[in-house]
């Protein structure tokens, strides 16, 4: 292996940094991958690699950009499963940097019909890859290529240097591209059911909002400005507030929703961190319509509380969809259930409702 320099590893660090900045979508990963490698390792043309490893074809990403013709990527495709590099990185998955030469002597190389149907097209002598990612179907690797001189020991050692930092961003950039269509089909899941969404930013500010929750909002404050940069209004200013305090805050999760309740009408709100940008968060916002407010059992010994929840109970809510509409627990509402149960002498839920339902009507 070629000795790695003070020098060579400052320049090493640089790279790597300049290709975590920004965003890490996996396009732009690839972008700056593309640009920085060849500041470190000289490289008249460099690729993103992505080989199937199951029905032997290459889709390539170059810089330049189109260096690649369809035709020269269906010759690399003929010569596939005889490629020194792709039959090596198939079978080390960790095997780290490798050049052609590593495999082959230049004579063989330039003997071979690999160099003469398709490198010596390109006006290629000398390759190395650099695997970012290798499993049983897929092998992704960044790729470097050069006219007349090979790559030298050092050149290896320096691509070796920043290969599992390179791997690890680039399966980052993989997942978080899997959450976000994820979170994409969550939101227009919630949506189809009623929520609407709104971006808050890292200092709770309003960064977006969807059709739906501007309606929502603009109803519920109309003289709340709802245009980008503006502060929530303030009992959701105030629900942020205390989650940031929360030692469940970096999660939401266990962050209780925030239920409003106003005329007959309840708007419940609830938070997740947003993937986009950190410390930013998503609002999911929706108003449940008219609110059982258990006044049709006010001649029944139940409390305030009691009787709400059992409102809910025949509007066909279950314990968990309580407990969501209230900011409470599952187990609350199941307490509140078992003292319904007791003053009313049943056992059930629709039996409690029944009951309760009678001795309102014998009461009126």
């Amino acid at each position: 292996m070629g000795e790695i320099t003070q020098r060579d590893a400052m320049a090493a660090v640089r790279t790597l940094a300049a290709i975590a900045s920004g965003s890490v979508e996996p396009a732009a990963f690839v972008r700056r991958s593309l640009a920085e490698i060849p500041r470190l390792v000289a490289s008249e043309l460099t690729t993103l690699s992505s080989c199937d490893l199951t029905n032997g074809r290459r889709t390539v990403v170059s810089d330049p950009p189109d260096a690649i013709s369809a035709a020269d990527a269906a010759c690399f495709n003929r010569h596939f499963h005889t490629h020194p590099l792709v039959r090596y990185h198939s079978a080390h998955p960790d095997g780290g940097a490798q050049r052609i030469s590593d495999a082959l002597s230049g004579h063989e190389f330039r003997h071979s019909a690999l160099f003469n149907d398709y490198y010596r097209h390109l006006g290629i002598d000398s390759v190395i890859a650099v695997p970012l990612y290798v499993d049983n179907r897929r092998l992704v690797s960044l790729v470097l290529n050069r006219k007349r001189r090979d790559f030298s020991a050092r050149d290896r050692a320096l691509l070796d240097v920043i290969r599992r930092p390179l791997a690890a961003m680039y399966r980052h950039s993989l997942q978080l591209a899997d959450a976000l269509v994820a979170l994409g089909e969550l939101r227009a899941g919630l949506e189809s059911h009623g929520w609407a969404a709104i971006a808050v930013d890292a200092q709770r500010r309003l960064a977006g909002l969807a059709p739906r929750a501007t309606a929502l909002l603009a109803s519920w404050w109309p003289a709340a400005s709802l245009l980008a940069g503006a502060v929530l209004p303030p009992p959701i200013d105030a629900w942020l507030r205390r989650a940031d305090r929360s030692p469940g805050a970096a999660g939401g999760s266990a962050i209780s929703p925030l239920v409003l309740t106003r005329a007959g009408r309840r708007l419940t709100l609830r938070w997740c961190p947003d993937p986009n940008s950190p410390d930013a968060r998503m609002i999911f916002v929706r108003e449940s319509g008219a609110v059982p407010s258990g006044d049709q059992f006010q001649n029944v010994t139940l409390t305030p509380r009691e009787g709400e929840v059992l409102g809910w109970v025949a509007a066909g809510k279950t314990n968990g969809d309580i407990a969501a509409i209230l900011g409470a627990s599952v187990r609350t509402i199941e307490k509140h259930l078992e003292h319904v149960f007791a003053k009313l002498g049943v056992e059930t839920r629709t039996a409690a409702v029944m009951r309760a339902l009678a001795l309102a009507d014998r009461g009126r």
